[in-house]
């Protein structure tokens, strides 16, 4: 047809087509929205990709802290543990999160014997708030990459506050104790703001296309 009104007068796509309308602008914004990261959506406990991703995490999660001790780096100063759990919860969701934070501090002891013993409860309570907070924060309430990076990094010390009171925190009290370990871990904080946000975003690009439009850069 050589004139725009033969457009109007097309056959409208039958089931299992894919109808582009390329050349309606209005549908532009539509088709973008319509692209959906599948591999980076928040994952179900029903979905094996959730415990492969998962045992991924929790074994770099191992590894790292390992690493850093080898080399002389504290892990109270660098927190390396904290990193895939949050970053699970960011790419993931709050499932992977959560799993990474629960395993990861018993594997790591297991490994190493670090943590200790005796703060091994309280590092499993603040790592798996990190992860979940960083998956509900992102996918749940689509709040943008830094502001649920942030306010998963406040939850994490709030529980570990919690934890505190519920199961000691040695000779001083359980403010102390968190502001304490929030002043020490300075450097690992500034690192993972810095990092965090750009590995999240890779990870992204990496395993899929696009990302979810209704989640926030």
């Amino acid at each position: 047809c050589p004139l725009d009104p033969c457009v109007r007068d097309a056959a409208p796509p039958q089931a299992g087509e894919v109808h582009r309308d390329e050349w309606l602008p209005e549908n532009t914004e539509r088709r973008t929205v319509s692209r959906t990261n599948v591999a980076t959506s928040e994952l179900g406990f029903s979905n094996v990709r959730l415990y492969m991703f998962s045992a991924i995490f929790i074994a770099l999660d191992t590894a790292l802290p390992w690493i850093f001790h080898r080399i002389g780096l504290g892990g109270p100063v660098f927190l390396p543990m904290h990193l895939f759990a949050l970053l699970g919860g960011l790419v993931f969701g709050w499932r992977v999160g959560l799993l990474v934070g629960l395993v990861t501090p018993w594997l790591s002891y297991e490994v190493s014997g670090l943590p200790a013993f005796a703060i091994l409860p309280k590092v499993i309570v603040e790592i798996s708030a990190y992860g979940v907070m960083a998956g509900i924060l992102r996918r749940t309430f689509k709040k943008g990459m830094l502001l649920s990076l942030l306010g998963a990094m406040a939850a994490g010390r709030l529980a570990l506050l919690v934890a505190s009171f519920a199961l000691g925190s040695g000779a001083v009290t359980p403010p102390a104790y968190v502001w304490s370990a929030t002043i020490t871990g300075l450097p690992g904080i500034a690192l993972q703001v810095l990092l965090i946000p750009f590995l999240a975003r890779a990870f992204d690009g990496l395993m899929g296309s696009g990302r979810p439009s209704s989640v926030r850069q």
